[in-house]
């Protein structure tokens, strides 16, 4: 817990540091934002238009700062909380101590000690033979969902294979986040940007775990029965 703590405390500052100059809040969610678009372009189609308009988009964001340096610090001190608790909403928990959360989308974050309760009894008998779909539709930073990866985790299942995760949220930063996330816990999930109400979608993101389980089980892009899991946006 110390070390979770320190890394945090490291990240932090310098989110702290940069805000002195552009805002802590905009800081944080553009890393967040560099952070998500950088791991989901390692997976798209390099050329397509959906692997363009992220590239442009990261260029647009770095144009504001002098150097791409302290975000991957901050994704660096990301890492060793994570190695150090892998199980926990470390991004969730920043956002909301420290900027409380997105009022105009009313947002208060499930804390991480109700989602683990949420799940121990959600996936208390849940254990097939067949992996499940999980789905969360207000995502946030993605709580119930580690804490689902969790439990089936101290059940002795590989979440990684057992689980395919769908996520959702209308706050383009919670995607990013529950992303990036659900990205370092090797989960294999795709976030989506949507207005669940109307389920409107503007944009998804796949982790590399989505993207590359398949082919360990010899599926390709061209098998009609499982090109959805390699969709990817024109």
């Amino acid at each position: 817990m110390k070390a979770v703590e320190s890394s945090i405390k490291k990240l932090t500052d310098i989110m702290t540091e940069l805000g002195q100059k552009f805002g802590a809040e905009k800081a944080f969610r553009d890393w967040c934002a560099l952070y998500a678009l950088a791991i989901a372009n390692t997976v798209a189609v390099k050329g397509s238009n959906t692997w363009a308009r992220r590239e442009e988009e990261f260029k647009r964001i770095m144009k504001t700062y002098d150097s791409i340096e302290p975000f991957a610090r901050m994704s660096a001190h990301l890492v060793e909380a994570f190695e150090a608790e892998p199980f926990f909403d470390h991004l969730g928990r920043i956002y909301m101590e420290l900027f409380g959360g997105n009022k105009n989308l009313g947002q208060c974050f499930t804390p991480y000690g109700l989602s683990q309760a949420v799940a121990q009894i959600g996936c208390a008998d849940d254990i097939t033979p067949e992996f499940r779909t999980l789905n969360d539709c207000a995502c946030g930073g993605g709580a119930l969902l580690i804490a689902a990866c969790e439990a089936y985790h101290k059940k002795g299942v590989n979440y990684q294979t057992y689980l395919k995760i769908e996520a959702a949220d209308l706050d383009i930063l919670c995607v990013h986040m529950c992303y990036i996330q659900l990205f370092l816990l090797g989960a294999r999930a795709t976030v989506y940007h949507r207005n669940t109400l109307t389920m409107q979608t503007y944009d998804r993101y796949d982790t590399p775990m989505s993207v590359l389980w398949p082919m360990t089980l010899g599926m390709t892009p061209h098998d009609p029965v499982q090109r959805s899991l390699f969709e990817v946006q024109a």
